[in-house]
């Protein structure tokens, strides 16, 4: 079977050159490429193709240009795989009205978006050959909500480079003098700014985050009050994995959302053996452990917040043992390598 994963960004400059110089993690789609033996198809292939409907769709946006190019090229391949929703549903539009039925494989990541609910219920569910998600919650939507068969919904961790994020790049164990908190999508940090002025312990935050259709976004809007340090910039990734690395343990606070915002930091902190707190939300109840991985609080909720995090301050022991369990989690479960070999598994099972 030959497979097209289609990406809806552009490829970084030099990635597997830095890649292979340990500068940045192997992108997940890296993994999938090999174990489904599949071509790789970004924003780059679609903005040299001089196709006039290519370029058509593509004034509208890249993701429709990159659906039109995938479209057009629909007979080289026996099985499509798109790393996100943006691009698939205009993809999946097309096989559509061209009555192309049960070849594209997609990941999920919001299905409780208006737009891309009103498109799931709009698009016949036989175009889909399977549907991915990252979460119970939103495995219940796609199904109960969106009319997708059960049997073609998917449900997977998260992913993360565990060779790249790992505690053997740490500069100090659970000794560190701060708390780290990252990412913007969701992020609560006015509730993290109120809890940390009642703890002593310093809590740095880098509010920035990344998304294929915008790169690095500046950082959110984050006063520093009371015990936040606040990193402004965007740190390199072998920057952010010192954070990490240096933390005693990391904080994500989250607004209650349906899908998985915050997934990606609180995946990284376990992969590099860390504790976690973080808010009680539907999208990120599958990736904690209360008690054995973290803590969750209530969102929204300063008090529970502090308390959290004077208990773990407290107690090296504790978030010492929530590390460890982690790590060993993150490799055996949610690691870029594991994601990979299940969908492999689900690409090949039909």
């Amino acid at each position: 079977m030959k497979t097209a994963i289609l990406l809806g960004e552009y490829l970084p400059k030099n990635i597997y050159s830095q890649i292979e110089r340990g500068e940045i993690p192997r992108p997940e789609y890296c993994y999938v490429a090999d174990a489904l033996s599949a071509e790789i198809i970004s924003y780059d292939d679609m903005s040299k193709s001089d196709r006039l409907a290519v370029r058509a769709a593509r004034r509208i946006a890249d993701y429709t240009g990159l659906a039109a190019y995938a479209f057009l090229r629909r007979h080289d391949f026996d099985h499509f795989y798109f790393t996100g929703e943006d691009v698939s549903m205009r993809f999946a539009a097309m096989m559509a009205a061209a009555l192309d039925f049960g070849r594209t494989t997609t990941l999920v990541h919001n299905a409780k978006h208006f737009t891309t609910k009103a498109r799931l219920k709009l698009i016949p569910s036989k175009v889909w050959r399977h549907v991915i998600c990252l979460c119970a919650e939103q495995e219940r939507i796609l199904v109960q909500e969106c009319g997708i068969p059960s049997e073609k919904v998917h449900r997977l961790y998260n992913w993360v480079d565990d060779r790249f994020y790992s505690p053997e790049f740490m500069s100090c164990a659970n000794s560190s003098s701060y708390a780290f908190s990252c990412g913007r999508e969701a992020r609560d940090y006015d509730t993290l700014e109120r809890a940390a002025r009642s703890t002593p312990l310093e809590i740095r935050v880098l509010g920035s985050g990344w998304a294929p259709h915008v790169g690095f976004q500046k950082h959110a809007d984050v006063s520093g009050r009371g015990g936040l340090r606040v990193i402004n910039g965007n740190l390199s990734y072998r920057d952010l994995r010192t954070a990490y690395g240096a933390a005693a343990f990391t904080i994500t606070p989250l607004h209650p959302v349906s899908y998985a915002a915050g997934v990606t930091s609180i995946v990284e902190a376990m992969a590099m053996g860390k504790a976690i707190i973080a808010s009680d939300t539907a999208g990120i109840s599958d990736y904690l452990k209360p008690g054995i991985s973290g803590i969750v609080v209530r969102p929204n909720d300063p008090v529970s917040l502090a308390n959290a995090i004077q208990k773990l301050n407290d107690d090296p022991a504790l978030r010492a043992a929530m590390g460890s369990h982690n790590r060993k989690w993150v490799e055996e479960e949610m690691s870029s390598r594991a994601y990979a070999a299940k969908v492999a598994a689900i690409c090949g099972a039909s």
